[in-house]
């Protein structure tokens, strides 16, 4: 996914959060308003960033594992079904401009510590 595609996906998760928040504040009308206003703001400030951070770490340990076992972004294209090596490339930790979907890395992840146990 590109950055331009994970940013777009931010800015509806966010319109989507404000749409029901201001349709359960007229529908229900709960009976302290502030609690639900505070609720709203902490989920729509830390929301998507536990996705990215999620994202991030999971990347960092696949560069870790693959880094470990003397893969390059080549290698890694071959097990999944990006087969370009720039866009693995470009999720390294130095320069992340791309990412997978997260069930893509986790796959990947996956595959790598099997590599691991293989070869201790």
């Amino acid at each position: 996914m590109s950055v331009r595609k994970a940013r777009a996906i931010v800015w509806a998760y966010n319109a989507i959060l404000f749409l029901l928040f201001v349709v359960l504040m007229t529908v229900l009308r709960p009976k302290y308003p502030i609690v639900a206003g505070i609720i709203f703001v902490l989920v729509y400030w830390f929301g998507p960033d536990y996705g990215q951070r999620t994202a991030n770490k999971l990347l960092d340990n696949m560069w870790l594992q693959a880094d470990k076992l003397g893969l390059s972004a080549a290698d890694l294209g071959k097990v999944t079904k990006y087969q370009g090596s720039i866009d693995l490339e470009s999720t390294r930790p130095e320069h992340r401009t791309y990412y997978l979907p997260l069930r893509e890395i986790k796959r990947i992840n996956k595959l790598l510590n099997q590599i691991a146990e293989h070869s201790a």
